[in-house]
């Protein structure tokens, strides 16, 4: 599969590297709260691809479903870094005319910044990563997958029910470079361009101990 670099690949190592940092203790305390739990998500997708002088757009709307970390729920810390991991499914509108259903993987993390935060509620925000890995069958025997790989903000708000338990949403804009082999009797293409993603998620998180306004 063709994949030019991009400056974007340089950036989201760098985040990578950054939440990890973050977690394994460059925030004293941090690592030892946080909770686990899992998310609903639906997203809006725009791509406009092409190979050469061929095109090829899409538009999408995916639904999902997945699992969630967060290092810093509801504590009084700045920084938190939140990991989700989920498998989506939806239709795909290939060229304004072709209807396709569409399976894919979805990872992400975010470095969010505590914008506000209280006893009740934190509501947070930062620079986000995102890679997807979908795939489908479309007319004509040809097997279709996608990976793609891009940044953009979240925006999230916990709400704490009580001292483990947080009700979670958040909105994200990720701006996306996608590859998308095509094999069809042995052969293969590759299409490439921006893909333009915009979701909804809404999940539950349980709490450890440590991860208390204080």
């Amino acid at each position: 599969m063709r994949m030019k670099t991009s400056p974007l690949w340089r950036f989201a190592l760098c985040l990578a590297l950054l939440g990890l940092g973050l977690e394994l203790g460059l925030q004293p305390g941090t690592a030892r709260a946080g909770g686990y739990g899992g998310y609903l998500e639906g997203d809006l997708t725009f791509a406009k691809l092409k190979d050469g002088d061929l095109h090829r757009d899409f538009d999408a709307m995916m639904g999902g479903l997945g699992l969630l970390y967060d290092g810093n729920i509801a504590g009084n810390e700045l920084l938190n870094y939140r990991l989700a991991f989920g498998y989506r499914l939806g239709r795909r509108i290939i060229d304004g005319q072709r209807n396709e259903t569409v399976n894919g993987l979805t990872f992400d993390q975010t470095l969010g910044f505590g914008l506000l935060r209280n006893s009740r509620i934190r509501i947070w925000g930062g620079p986000s990563l995102r890679i997807d890995v979908d795939w489908y069958s479309s007319s004509g025997d040809r097997d279709i997958v996608d990976v793609s790989i891009g940044v953009g903000p979240r925006v999230g708000i916990n709400y704490h029910l009580n001292d483990r338990i947080s009700l979670t949403t958040s909105v994200a804009y990720h701006l996306m470079y996608l590859s998308e082999n095509i094999e069809s009797n042995g052969a293969n293409e590759t299409f490439d361009g921006p893909q333009h993603i915009v979701g909804l998620r809404v999940g539950v998180l349980w709490r450890g101990e440590d991860d208390l306004w204080k």
